[in-house]
């Protein structure tokens, strides 16, 4: 007994869902294409974006402040290494007085007043205020934490910066370098210890971490006062 053969209309019927099918499975795997290739570009045009940020600062010339500061007098005694931390600076930021009863306000002239201050204070009180003057420091050790600028993670810091992003970078390098220059200057030799911070990201949304510190402004102000 033989299988009885499909008629005409059922082999076509068969052959036209088995072209549904295949022109289904086609069309998936098209949308799929198309999703990927829409993926990649906006991650092109991504990278460009930050590559410009690159070329630019890496083209940037720092002019640290010269901020004076007495000489030292030598003295005879204990012997210790200096340890500042430097965080938060948040350079580019703007906290509108009027918006705070007048009880706070910065903007990159406070900024620099602060960082003027801060560098000049940690000599003085490295000379008198922490245990006496009696101190040989063999060194200093600056731990600079993050959040040197005020970044682009929020669209309201967009918004009200007093800089854009770039002009952050440049002044964080500037102030930075300032106070390094203070504390070599006062201490001979300088270590920076480098980590980068939440106001540094370079993009808004949920941080990469395989990439965060080299996605990251703090990062990139370490480079330019490595140079």
């Amino acid at each position: 007994m033989t299988d009885k053969k499909p008629s005409l209309e059922e082999f076509a019927e068969a052959d036209s869902a088995a072209r549904f099918e295949e022109n289904q499975r086609l069309v998936r795997e098209r949308n799929a294409a198309q999703a990927a290739a829409a993926a990649a570009l906006a991650e092109v045009e991504a990278l460009k974006q930050r590559l410009g940020f690159h070329e630019q600062l890496d083209a940037a010339q720092l002019s640290p402040p010269d901020w004076l500061v007495p000489k030292r007098v030598k003295s005879a005694g204990h012997r210790a290494t200096l340890g500042l931390i430097y965080a938060d600076a948040h350079c580019g930021e703007v906290v509108d007085p009027a918006a705070m009863a007048g009880l706070n306000a910065y903007d990159l002239d406070i900024s620099r007043i602060r960082h003027e201050a801060l560098a000049k204070k940690t000599v003085m009180l490295s000379r008198g205020g922490l245990g006496g003057a009696d101190i040989t420091y063999e060194g200093a050790v600056l731990f600079s934490v993050g959040d040197g600028i005020s970044g682009i993670i929020h669209e309201e810091l967009e918004r009200t910066n007093a800089a854009t992003v770039l002009e952050q970078v440049l002044f964080a390098a500037e102030m930075e370098a300032g106070i390094i220059r203070v504390l070599v200057d006062e201490f001979s030799r300088v270590h920076v210890v480098r980590v980068p911070g939440n106001h540094g990201r370079s993009r808004r949304g949920k941080p990469q971490k395989k990439t965060y510190a080299k996605d990251n402004f703090d990062w990139f102000v370490g480079k330019l006062l490595q140079r």
